[in-house]
């Protein structure tokens, strides 16, 4: 008790002492100190270098569940451009399917995806004034070290000789992997 008391009071009186100033240990921290900073400069840009290219771990293997050059999905919507989608619940591919089919009778069955381990990717070109020319292919899939999903696609938009509005689309179903987000990169044939 008398220790807490005395500590309590040496501290509560202020008064720090502090021991003299030594200019040689002052010099020499500041050495130390300099030359952390200039071996941390000279690596550090190592870090900052563009890596998107060469970041990609691996390869993700991917079915095709359909592909074709009409999907009813935003099929009106003449200001449709294009869409690219990750789903990873049965609810969300239900609605997407539905509405994706919506023009054909009877029906087709909703493709059966086990999203414990299975998610699916949708790429649609967007509406399009002529039929048989134009399309849309993922070509792969891939994911980096940061787990960003690269998903690559081609977009045939070359017009064909049919006049009828399509909007082409590819679905492909994947392996379930933790990504923290998609990059959907189209490219012209």
């Amino acid at each position: 008790m008398n220790i807490f008391k005395k500590r309590l009071t040496i501290y509560s009186s202020g008064r720090r002492k502090t021991p003299p100033l030594n200019l040689e240990v002052c010099a020499m921290r500041i050495k130390i100190l300099l030359s952390l900073f200039l071996s941390f400069a000279l690596v550090f840009p190592v870090f900052l270098q563009d890596t998107s290219s060469s970041e990609l771990v691996k390869s993700i293997p991917f079915t095709t569940v359909e592909q074709g050059e009409i999907s009813y999905y935003r099929y009106n919507d003449s200001s449709f451009i294009e869409a690219d989608m990750l789903m990873r619940d049965r609810d969300t591919w239900r609605e997407f399917w539905t509405v994706h089919t919506e023009g054909l009778q009877p029906a087709p069955v909703l493709p059966d995806v086990n999203f414990g381990k299975e998610m699916v990717i949708v790429s649609l070109l967007g509406l399009q004034s002529t039929g048989g020319g134009p399309s849309i292919n993922v070509l792969e899939v891939n994911i980096d070290h940061d787990r960003r999903l690269h998903a690559l696609i081609e977009d045939n938009e070359n017009p064909g000789m049919l006049t009828i509005l399509t909007n082409p689309f590819h679905i492909i179903k994947l392996k379930k992997l933790p990504v923290r987000s998609v990059v959907f990169e189209h490219r012209k044939p």
